[in-house]
């Protein structure tokens, strides 16, 4: 058995650090050189920080791990002893990843994932060696000596355009910029002026029009889109996607590398992944739903960040075979447009009507409310656009023993492959939809946390024709 890596005593002691050091700081800040002159919070607190530094030692020194031929095991606990066995062959995911102090110590995070762990944390999490890591993680998802290898890298340049349009931070800008330019004319600029003083002036200089105060939070937004884009550049340069045998292996990382290996037999699904800005560019980002990858802080489930569709057809079934994408003969019904575009359309229709009622009781806001309204609108339209694709393209095939569909959850538009087995389906009918005898299929996923995608509008008689083995609900509907 060996133990962990020390600096997992750092980050017991960091836990609690903060309920014990402010009277510390304190007391330092108040009398740093005499110790006589603390007060009793002071020495109290030193001797709490002294306990958790030594409950840190100690509960590192009783962590151990290790191996026999067919499990991996954990023992820990000072007072209570817990072992943690957990079959090799039952592991679904192994991930190391590194933090910017387990680069300095010469640490990684090892975490294992079983099908029965939880939504937020995997079954173990410890620190070791980094130079030990690769050997710990071959041992966890051992390889077939005799199976084939196969190895992808990815373009750095579809890793830019990537990181630059998936980025949330940069929508929000757009969205933001003219509601801050209304706040500062609201406020006027006194305001900025007294708040912010001298940061009017650096303001002034790039602010495009905006008043002083507001420009600066609005650049903000582009810090928050810069800082994302830095963050999912770093974790996609250098990526590459492999298998060998039934094991995936996915690297990347820049500055902190991280690796996953994931078991083919655990996966449950793949979902193809669009937003606009990539449909218009017709490229496509490749995630994997299997259990414990992706779950940690920071990382994604993501094994191929952007590919054009030929390229998706020559890697994908290489990497993971068995998941066709099959285009399905149920779409929604070409009447039912209208239903799609139904939401986007009212709410654009109350905003401009809100607009110009507003705008003749108090005409001196007018710009204000058109500028508002405008902030509306661009959402909607964007929404609008994605509807209408979800419209056209939206589909499901039922048959086999995997359901491919394709549909839209929230601004994304989603093409899955999924195993019969691992899902729930459900067919519903509201009372809107009995008029035009329409009706939603929706797929759950009872992945570690429930994913729910659906199909709507789409012919009755359709469904039943397809199958008869859905003939069992119209009598439900």
């Amino acid at each position: 058995m060996k133990h962990t890596h020390p600096i997992s005593i750092i980050e017991d002691f960091l836990r609690y650090f903060l309920f014990a050091a402010i009277p510390l700081i304190g007391g330092l800040i108040s009398a740093p050189i005499n110790p006589f002159a603390w007060s009793t919070a002071v020495w109290r607190s030193v001797i709490i920080l002294a306990l958790i530094l030594s409950w840190a030692i100690l509960s590192w020194y009783k962590t151990t791990f290790g191996f026999t031929d067919n499990a991996f095991i954990i023992k820990s606990g000072i007072f209570f002893k817990r072992l943690r066995y957990i079959p090799l062959n039952k592991i679904s995911t192994v991930s190391l990843h590194n933090t910017i102090l387990s680069s300095v110590t010469g640490s990684c995070r090892l975490s294992v994932d079983t099908l029965a762990g939880n939504i937020k944390n995997a079954d173990v999490t410890i620190w070791i060696n980094r130079s030990k890591a690769k050997n710990i993680a071959k041992r966890l998802s051992p390889n077939n000596p005799h199976a084939k290898f196969y190895k992808y890298q990815i373009s750095r340049l579809k890793i830019l355009i990537m990181s630059a349009t998936a980025s949330n931070a940069a929508a929000g800008l757009l969205f933001a910029a003219p509601a801050v330019n209304n706040m500062g004319e609201l406020l006027g600029e006194q305001f900025s002026t007294r708040i912010y003083g001298a940061i009017d002036i650096l303001s002034q200089a790039a602010a495009f029009g905006l008043p002083p105060a507001f420009a600066f939070i609005a650049w903000i937004f582009v810090a928050g889109w810069f800082i994302s884009f830095i963050r999912t550049l770093q974790y996609c340069l250098r990526m590459s996607t492999s298998r060998f045998g039934a094991i995936i292996h996915v690297n990347g990382g820049l500055l902190l590398p991280h690796t996953s290996t994931i078991d083919i037999r655990r996966v449950s699904a793949v979902d193809i992944r669009q937003t606009l800005t990539s449909h218009i560019l017709n490229l496509y980002s490749v995630y994997l739903l299997s259990p414990g990858y992706g779950k940690q802080k920071g990382s994604s489930s993501v094994i191929f960040p952007c590919e054009n569709l030929k390229g998706i057809n020559e890697k994908l079934p290489v990497i993971l075979p068995g998941f066709p994408i099959i285009k399905g003969d149920l779409h929604p019904a070409r009447r039912t447009l209208y239903k799609f575009l139904l939401l986007p359309v009212n709410i654009s229709a109350i905003a401009i009507l809100l607009c110009v009622f507003l705008s003749i009781v108090f005409p001196h806001l007018m710009r204000i409310f058109i500028l508002l309204t405008i902030v509306i609108l661009i959402p909607c339209i964007w929404l609008a656009i994605l509807s209408y694709i979800e419209w056209k393209q939206s589909n499901i095939n039922l048959s086999g023993e995997y359901i491919s569909l394709s549909c839209r959850k929230f601004f994304e538009l989603h093409t899955l492959s999924v195993k019969k087995e691992h899902i729930v389906l459900h067919i519903t009918q509201s009372i809107f939809q009995l008029r035009d005898n329409t009706c939603n299929i929706t797929i759950i996923i009872p992945y570690e946390k429930k994913l729910s995608f659906s199909i709507r509008h789409i012919n009755m008689a359709d469904l039943l024709t397809f199958s008869t083995e859905f003939s069992t609900f119209s009598n439900n509907l």
